[in-house]
């Protein structure tokens, strides 16, 4: 058997190792099914969570199978095989559905374009439009000793860190609205202080004109009585 269907044939077999089915009666109640799906998916997680543990030093790339007369379109493809790297983002969201849940629970189908959906429990690609399906391979190696240290650094940073910095992201944006909230309202006083402030002012000044003119009126009453007083006596 070739190598690399030898690496895949063992690859699946410890895929389908990892998630233990449990069996459930026919005539089982609807409980008993809903129990018995927690326990198949919580094995299945635990198992691939141990797994995991065991990727220190190691990374998981994935590939989809060209056809033989496209191969000459691709310019990375595995030596010697018909396999074709994903691209780095791709790799990572398989990867990530691969750690999360496994080939073996119930979310084992994760769509990396539009029309492309993988199949992590047949290991397969299908277009959903033309409904043709092509085989993927996930293949575990050993990272060289400097990388192998990075990449742990790497994993430990999204496992323990990148959870706190989502957190802590979330909590700013919470503080920073409502800051904004707050100095709204502080705007919202300030206008209304001031436009009252102006109220008051133009209020004053009316006050003061209207005085002004009552005292000059006054005056020149008095000034018109005291000519004629005058006038009488002269």
């Amino acid at each position: 058997m070739p190598t690399m269907f030898r690496k895949r044939k063992d690859a699946n077999n410890e895929a389908m190792a990892m998630g233990r089915v449990v069996g459930v009666a026919r005539n089982a109640s609807p409980a008993h099914r809903v129990a018995a799906l927690h326990e198949r998916e919580g094995e299945a997680a635990i198992a691939v969570q141990k797994s995991f543990r065991g990727m220190k030093g190691r990374q998981a790339k994935w590939y989809w199978e060209e056809s033989p007369e496209r191969l000459h379109k691709h310019a990375d493809i595995k030596k010697g095989t018909r396999w074709v790297p994903f691209d780095k983002g791709t790799t990572q969201k398989l990867e990530d559905a691969f750690s999360k849940h496994g080939p073996e629970s119930g979310l084992h189908h994760v769509y990396v374009s539009a029309t492309h959906v993988v199949d992590l429990k047949e290991m397969t690609q299908k277009n959903v439009q033309t409904g043709y399906s092509r085989r993927i391979l996930r293949e575990v190696v050993k990272l060289p000793g400097a990388e192998a240290e990075f990449m742990v650094l790497v994993s430990q940073f999204s496992r323990d860190v990148a959870p706190l910095a989502k957190q802590l992201v979330g909590t700013l944006v919470t503080l920073v609205g409502i800051l904004l909230k707050l100095g709204m309202k502080l705007v919202d006083v300030g206008r209304q202080l001031f436009n009252e402030r102006t109220a008051d002012m133009r209020e004053a000044a009316a006050a003061k004109k209207q005085r002004a003119l009552r005292a000059a009126a006054a005056k020149a009453r008095a000034t018109a009585d005291a000519l004629d007083a005058a006038a009488r006596a002269g």
